[in-house]
C-alpha cells in the first residue's frame, strides 16, 4: 500500500476491473453476458454499445474476473482482446490469426504446438524474389561510329560532285578533324558524368581500349538490379478454415474463447468499415461451438462511418419515384443496420449519473492523493460545468494531469479549483493567453462564480507560465503594462485593464514609465472614470515627467492639462509649457500663435494671463498679424513701431500686394510714412487701374473714408478704360457716388448705366466697397439730393446690413428723419430705426428737451412701435419736453394743431397743462359760439384724458346753457353733446331740455343716432322738463319716428316716455 509519501502518484489508465459506479450497473451488465456465454448456445456475437471511454474495457475486465471467480468456469474460459486500433496498419485477417495463433499456442498447453507454431510461420514468411542485369555503357568512338555508318552514302554522293583533288583533300582534312573534336569532347562529357579521370591517358583508353578484353580499373560497367518483396493476405476461405481448425482443437480441448475486438470505436472510417465487414463475414455469419465473440462499440462511430453508405442509398432512392424517402436522414442508417445485423445481442453501456460520476471521482481522487486528502468540492464543480466527458477515462486523465502540475508546483499553494479551471481550459488560454487571463471569457458557465475573482488571473498566469505566484503579475503583467504605456499600445493596455487587479498593476507600472507622451495618450484612451484613484494615476504620470523642453505645443500636453487633478500642479505645468515656447531658440509667432489659441480652448485653462510681451522682427510681425488678424494683440506679440513704419514706409507697389492685415494695428502702431507713401504711389500710378487698386485696397485699412479720392478726370478716364467686371471700377464708382450733387455731370457718362442697376449682386459690391470714400452718415443726408436707384438701393442694403464700422451724426440724421425715410421707399421705418440704435450712446448726450422737437413728428409715430434704447431715449426725452409746455402755449397749439399738440398726441401724453388749456378752449368754444378747434381734436384729447373726470366739467357747461350765457348750435352739440349726454347730469336740471336739446337738433341724423343710443338719459331728462315744453319735443319726435321706425332704441324712448306709436297709413 502506497504510504503518504509517496501521494501523489499517477493513475493507471488501464481498465481495473471494478466497478466503483454507484448502482453497479456495469457489474450487473457483465453477469448478464456471462450468463448468455455460459447458457445461450445461439448467441455467439455479443455487443457492448458505449462512447468511447465510458468503461467498455472496463466491462470485459468485469467479465473475464466474474469467469474466473467462478469455479464451473474457471480455467475454462479464456479471452483474446484483439487492439484493432493498435493493428490498423496491419492486413487485419492476416494480423488477427496472427494474434489469436500466439494466443492460442501460449494459453492452450494441450494444443499441437509444433502443428501451430509451423502454420503460424508460414504465415508470417514474406515471400521475395530477385535478380541483376549488367548494361555496358557505350563510348563515344561507338556513337560516333553510328552517326558515320548512317550518314556515309549520302556523304560520298557529295565527294563526287568536286572535280578538284585538292578539294577533295582539304575536305576530308577537315571533316577528320571535326569528327575527332566531337568524339573527345563526348568521351569527356561522358567520364565526368559518371566522375571518371579525365587526364588525356585515360580518355583514350577509353576511347579505344574499352571494349577489348583487357579490363584496366577504369572500366564502367552499368549494373540494373532489382528486388520483389511481397506478403500474402489469407483468403476469406483460408481465414474460415483457420477459426474453424482453431474451434476444432478447442471443442477437443473441452475449452473455450471469446474474442474481443477492442477500441474499433477509434479507428477512422475506412478501417472501421473494413473491420466490420471482415467480423459480420467471419463470425456473425458463422457460428462456432466453443468460439464467443465480443465487440465494444460506439454507435455514435459506427453511424458515421456509414454515413456515406446513407446518402448514397437516398440519392439512388430518390431518383426511384415510387419509393417514398423520410426527410430524417436518420432513419435511414446504415450503421444501425450493420449492427442488427451483426449481433445477436447488444449490451448498452451506461453513462454515469451525477451521483455516480462524482462519488467516483472521489473514489479516484483519493487513490491518486491518499486517504488523508480532502477533496475540494469546487474540484469535482468545475469538472462539471465546464466539461460534459463524464466517463472514467477523462476523469482518469484529468486526475493525472492534476497529479503533474501538484508535483510542478510542489512548493506552490494553488488552490485546487484554479488548477481544474487550468486544465479544462488551458487549450483556449494557449489561443491568445493574454487576453484570456486578463478577461476570461473561458469561464462560460462557471462565471457567475469566478468572473469577479481578484486571484484567478494571479494564479492561472503562475500556471501558464510555470512561475511563482507571488511573481506571476508583477514579471508579466506589470512589464507587459509597462511596456504598452510606452510603446503607446492602446489595445494591450485595454486587455489588462479588464483584469480585476489592474489598479494595482497599473500603480506598479506607472512608476518606472520611460515614454511620458505615450503613457499619457494611452491612458486617456483608457481611464474614463475620474475617481480617486485615476486622479492618483495623474498626478504620478505628471510627477514622472522628465524634463523635455518642446518647441510647440503637444497631444500628450493638451490631455495632461486637463487630466492633472491638482489645480497648482495644473498651473505649474501650463506656466511650464509656456516657458519652453519662450525660451526656444527657433521661436515662431505663428506657431506660438496657433499653440496658445489651442490652449485657451481647454476648459479651466487660461493661458493668456501667463503671456508676456515677445518683441520680434518686423518681417515677421507682418506674418503674425496676417494670422491672428484682429487678436494680434492678445497674444501680446510686439514689433517696434519706428521700424516698421520705416519698412512700410519705403516699399513699392509689388511689396505692399503681399501685405495683409495692417487694419488691425492701425490703433496701436502709428505709419505716417507708410500713409504718406501710400499717397505719393497713388499719385505715381494714376495710369494704372491695378496698381491703384492695390494701393486703395491697403489705404483703405487704415482708416475710412480714405483721405484721398482721386480728380474727377483721373476717375472719368479710368472709368472708361475699365469694364464693370473689374474690381477697381467699383471703387471708382464709389469715388463718383462720395462726390455726391457737386460732381460735373459731363463726367457722369461711363457710370450712367451703373447707377441705374440694381440687382442684388450689384448693389452687394458697390455696398461692400462704398464706406471707403463716404460715410453712412452722410449717405443718408445725401439721399433726398441724389435720384439714383443705385444709390438708393445701397442706402438701404447698407442700412439693413453691415459691412463693418459705419459712421454717422446721430442729431443730424434723426433731424432728417422724415426726408431720409420719404426719399428711400422701400426703406422700412423699423430697419431704419434699427439701424441707427447702433448709435444711442451718441443720443443720449446729444438728443435733450431742448432739442427734441427738432425731430420729425413721422419719427415718433414709427418709434412707438420700435422698441430699442434709441426710440425709448427720444420718447422719454419728448415726454420730458411736453411737461415742460405752458397752458396759454398749449392753448394756441391745441387751436393750431401746432407740433407740440402732434407730438402730444402721437405719445399720448396727459399733462395738467394741457387738461387746463384744453377746458378752456371748449369753454371758449360754446361762449362764443364758434369752433375753436376740430371735432378730431377734441375726439382726440378726450382719449388721451379718457382716464380723469369731466363730470365737473360738464356740469359747468350745462349750467352755461341753463343760465343763458351760450346757446346751443347744431355744430356745437356735435363737439360737446356725447360729453353732456354722459357727464353733463342733464337730468337734474329741467331747462337742459328747452336750453340743450334745441329742436333743429331733431333734423340732423347724426345728432338722432347720438340722442337714441342715450335713450334712458334723455326720457329722464324729458319728464323732468315741464309738460308744454316736453309735449313740443315729443310731438317732434312722432314726426321723425317713421324714419326711425326700425330703430329699436326709439321703440324703447317712445315706451319709457309712454308715447303711443304712430300708426302708419299702410299698417291700417
Amino acid at each position: 500500500m502506497a504510504t503518504n509519501q509517496n501521494y501523489p502518484h499517477f493513475l493507471q489508465n488501464a481498465p481495473c476491473g471494478e466497478d466503483l459506479f454507484e448502482g453497479k450497473s456495469h457489474k450487473t451488465i457483465a453477469k448478464n453476458i456471462k450468463k448468455l456465454i455460459l447458457s445461450n448456445d445461439t448467441c455467439r456475437v455479443i455487443g457492448i454499445d458505449g462512447g468511447w471511454g465510458s468503461g467498455k474495457s472496463n466491462l470485459i475486465k468485469l467479465v473475464k474476473k466474474q469467469l474466473e471467480e467462478d469455479t464451473n468456469t474457471k480455467g475454462k474460459y479464456h479471452i483474446f482482446e484483439y487492439d484493432a486500433w493498435g493493428f490498423q496498419t496491419d492486413f487485419q485477417r492476416r494480423s488477427i490469426l496472427e494474434n489469436l495463433t500466439s494466443f492460442i499456442v501460449k494459453e492452450f498447453p494441450g494444443l499441437d504446438k509444433k502443428k501451430w507454431e509451423g502454420r503460424l510461420y508460414k504465415l508470417l514468411s514474406r515471400k521475395r524474389s530477385a535478380g541483376a542485369k549488367t548494361v555496358k555503357e557505350l563510348s563515344a568512338v561507338s556513337k560516333v561510329a553510328s552517326v558515320l555508318s548512317i550518314f556515309s552514302p549520302l556523304f560520298f554522293i557529295l565527294l563526287r560532285l568536286l572535280n578538284s583533288s585538292t578539294t577533295i583533300y582539304v575536305v576530308y582534312s577537315l571533316l577528320f578533324a571535326i569528327v575527332l573534336f566531337i568524339t573527345y569532347r563526348l568521351q569527356i562529357s561522358n567520364m565526368i558524368k559518371y566522375g571518371q579521370d579525365t587526364s588525356f591517358k585515360n580518355v583514350l583508353h577509353e576511347l579505344f581500349f574499352s571494349y577489348l578484353d583487357y579490363k584496366g580499373e577504369e572500366t564502367l560497367d552499368e549494373v540494373l538490379k532489382y528486388e520483389t518483396i511481397y506478403e500474402e493476405e489469407p483468403s476469406s476461405r483460408d481465414f474460415k478454415t483457420w477459426i474453424n481448425d482453431i474451434n476444432k482443437d478447442l471443442s477437443k480441448l473441452k475449452q473455450n474463447l471469446i474474442i474481443v475486438f477492442d477500441n474499433m470505436d477509434r479507428l477512422p472510417k475506412k478501417k472501421v468499415q473494413e473491420l466490420w465487414a471482415a467480423i459480420h463475414t467471419f463470425f456473425a455469419e458463422e457460428t462456432y461451438s466453443n468460439i464467443h465473440i465480443i465487440i465494444p462499440f460506439d454507435r455514435e462511430h459506427v453511424k458515421t462511418a456509414f454515413k456515406a453508405e446513407n446518402i448514397e442509398y437516398q440519392a439512388k432512392s430518390c431518383s426511384d419515384q415510387n419509393t417514398v424517402i423520410s426527410d430524417n436522414l436518420n432513419e435511414i442508417s446504415y450503421g444501425d443496420d450493420f449492427i442488427n445485423k451483426t449481433f445477436n445481442v447488444v449490451y448498452r453501456v451506461s453513462p454515469p449519473t451525477m451521483r455516480n460520476w462524482k462519488e467516483y471521482f472521489r473514489t479516484i481522487w483519493k487513490s491518486a492523493f491518499g486517504e488523508a486528502s480532502e477533496l475540494d468540492e469546487s474540484v469535482p464543480q468545475v469538472y462539471d460545468l465546464l466539461t460534459s466527458a463524464h466517463t472514467p477515462r477523462k476523469i482518469i486523465a484529468f486526475i493525472n494531469e492534476f497529479v503533474s502540475i501538484k508535483q510542478l508546483f510542489i512548493e506552490e499553494n494553488i488552490p485546487d479549483k484554479y488548477i481544474a479551471i487550468f486544465i479544462l481550459k488551458k487549450n483556449e488560454i494557449s489561443k491568445n493567453p493574454n487576453k484570456e487571463i486578463l478577461s476570461p471569457h473561458y469561464l462560460g458557465a462557471l462565471s457567475f462564480l469566478y468572473g469577479n475573482d481578484t486571484d484567478l488571473p494571479k494564479y492561472i498566469s503562475a500556471l501558464y507560465y510555470q512561475l511563482p505566484v507571488d511573481k506571476a503579475l508583477d514579471l508579466i503583467y506589470v512589464d507587459q503594462l509597462k511596456r504598452a504605456l510606452n510603446e503607446g499600445n492602446v489595445e494591450r493596455v485595454k486587455d489588462i485593464q479588464n483584469l480585476a487587479l489592474f489598479p494595482n498593476l497599473l500603480e506598479n507600472a506607472i512608476a518606472s514609465i520611460t515614454n511620458t507622451a505615450n503613457t499619457t495618450m494611452v491612458l486617456n484612451e483608457c481611464l474614463n472614470k475620474n475617481n480617486s484613484f485615476e486622479k492618483g494615476i495623474w498626478t504620478c504620470v505628471w510627477k514622472s515627467l522628465k524634463e523635455r523642453e518642446e518647441d510647440s505645443l503637444q497631444d500628450y500636453q493638451k490631455v495632461l492639462l486637463t487630466k492633472i487633478p491638482n489645480s497648482k500642479d495644473k498651473e505649474t505645468y501650463l506656466k511650464n509649457i509656456i516657458t519652453c515656447f519662450y525660451n526656444s531658440s527657433g521661436f515662431d509667432a505663428i506657431n506660438f500663435y496657433n499653440d496658445i489659441k489651442e490652449l485657451s480652448g481647454i476648459d479651466g485653462i487660461n493661458p493668456i494671463k501667463y503671456l508676456k510681451n515677445k518683441v520680434i522682427e518686423h518681417q515677421d510681425f507682418i506674418k503674425y498679424i496676417e494670422i491672428s488678424c484682429k487678436d494680434y494683440n492678445k497674444y501680446r506679440i510686439k514689433c517696434d513701431n519706428d521700424k516698421l513704419d520705416e519698412y512700410l514706409g519705403n516699399i513699392d507697389v509689388n511689396e505692399i500686394s503681399n501685405i495683409s492685415g495692417i487694419k488691425y494695428i492701425i490703433d496701436e502702431y502709428k505709419l505716417p510714412r507708410y500713409k504718406d507713401n501710400l499717397k505719393a504711389l497713388i499719385d505715381q500710378n494714376t495710369n494704372s487701374a491695378q496698381s491703384l487698386s492695390i494701393l486703395y485696397n491697403h489705404f483703405k485699412e487704415l482708416g475710412k473714408p480714405v483721405e484721398k479720392i482721386l480728380s474727377w478726370d483721373v476717375i472719368y478716364n479710368l472709368a472708361n478704360a475699365t469694364t464693370n467686371d473689374d474690381e477697381f471700377y467699383i471703387d471708382l464708382l464709389c469715388m463718383r457716388i462720395a462726390s455726391d450733387s457737386s460732381y460735373n455731370s459731363s463726367y457722369d457718362s461711363p457710370f450712367t448705366k451703373a447707377l441705374s442697376k440694381t440687382d442684388e449682386v450689384w448693389v452687394d459690391k458697390v455696398a461692400s466697397q462704398i464706406e471707403n470714400y463716404i460715410c453712412y452718415g452722410d449717405l443718408l443726408r445725401n439721399a433726398p439730393l441724389l435720384d439714383y436707384a443705385l444709390y438708393k438701393a445701397v442706402v438701404i442694403r447698407l442700412t439693413e446690413e453691415s459691412y463693418g464700422v459705419q459712421r454717422l451724426n446721430i442729431k443730424e440724421t434723426l433731424f432728417r428723419y422724415d426726408s431720409i425715410l420719404n426719399s428711400l421707399e422701400k426703406l422700412s421705418p423699423q430697419s431704419l430705426l434699427k439701424k441707427l440704435d447702433g448709435w444711442r450712446k451718441y443720443a443720449v448726450k446729444e438728443i435733450v428737451e431742448s432739442n427734441v422737437k427738432n425731430i420729425p413728428i413721422p419719427f415718433f409715430k414709427d418709434a412707438l412701435s420700435v422698441n430699442n434704447d434709441l426710440t425709448t431715449h427720444c420718447i422719454q426725452t419728448a415726454k420730458k419736453y411736453i411737461g415742460t409746455i405752458q397752458k396759454d402755449s398749449w392753448k394756441e397749439t391745441i387751436k393750431e394743431n401746432a407740433y407740440d399738440y402732434q407730438l402730444m398726441s402721437v405719445l399720448k401724453c396727459d399733462t395738467q397743462n394741457c387738461f387746463d388749456a384744453f377746458k378752456e378752449v371748449v369753454e371758449e368754444s360754446c361762449i362764443n359760439q364758434s369752433l375753436n378747434l376740430s371735432i378730431e381734436t377734441y375726439k382726440e384729447l378726450m382719449s388721451i384724458f379718457s382716464k380723469r373726470s369731466f363730470v365737473s366739467f360738464f356740469k359747468n357747461i350745462r349750467d352755461l346753457y341753463c343760465k343763458g350765457s351760450a346757446i346751443m348750435t347744431p355744430e356745437l352739440f356735435k363737439l360737446i353733446g356725447e360729453g353732456l349726454m354722459s357727464n353733463g347730469k342733464l337730468e337734474e336740471k329741467e331747462e337742459s331740455l328747452r336750453t340743450v336739446f334745441i329742436s333743429s337738433l331733431l333734423d340732423d341724423s347724426n345728432i338722432i343716432t347720438l340722442l337714441l343710443k342715450y335713450n334712458k338719459i334723455l326720457s329722464k331728462i324729458v319728464k323732468k322738463a315741464p309738460s308744454d315744453e316736453s309735449q313740443d319735443f315729443i310731438d317732434k319726435l312722432k314726426t321723425i319716428y317713421p324714419s326711425y321706425m326700425e330703430n329699436e332704441e326709439i321703440k324703447l324712448l317712445f315706451s319709457n316716455l309712454k308715447i303711443e306709436i304712430p300708426i302708419q297709413k299702410n299698417e291700417k
